[in-house]
């Protein structure tokens, strides 16, 4: 995996990324290891999303994220 985006307990690992439609494909987490899927993620609408008038970002880039194996991935994911 990639790439490692994160909101609360939502996790999203990004593997393959196509810059002229903006949409990536990767493994999703969205807090329920049991619903944990495969598949397209319009990253410009994720990486868009915001709250609030002050514009704060709600989804983020893990920055200090390292590419691992996806048993790893899944392995977070279960926590």
């Amino acid at each position: 995996m990639l790439v490692h985006y994160r909101l609360g307990a939502c996790d999203w690992w990004i593997c393959k990324y196509d810059p002229q439609t903006g949409e990536a494909y990767g493994y999703t987490c969205v807090g329920d290891p049991f619903n944990a899927e495969w598949g397209y993620i319009p990253l410009t609408e994720l990486e868009q999303m915001q709250a609030g008038p002050e514009g704060l970002l709600i989804v983020w880039r893990d920055l200090s994220w390292e590419p691992v194996p996806f048993s790893q991935v899944r392995h977070a994911c279960t926590g």
